[in-house]
């Protein structure tokens, strides 16, 4: 059985070298492109999230922190 499998790596050449290597490089290929493609939705995402934010809450600080009491007077 062994020796099966050695009579058989000649077989294995160039061409069959070469279509690994494509099939390497595609998976590479998708691999990078759907990073780029998640990396543009987040920072879409984020921008959108920011402007809501910033549209629901106009005051960019609050009047008094909430955690202190209000001073006596």
């Amino acid at each position: 059985m062994t020796s099966q499998l050695f009579d058989k790596i000649p077989a294995f050449d160039k061409s069959g070298m070469d279509s690994v290597m494509k099939n390497v490089s595609l998976v590479a290929r998708t691999n990078q492109t759907v990073g780029t493609e998640m990396a543009d939705y987040t920072k879409q995402s984020f921008e959108h999230g920011t402007a809501t934010m910033r549209r629901s809450w106009p005051r960019r600080r609050p009047l008094r922190a909430p955690w202190k009491s209000r001073p006596s007077s």
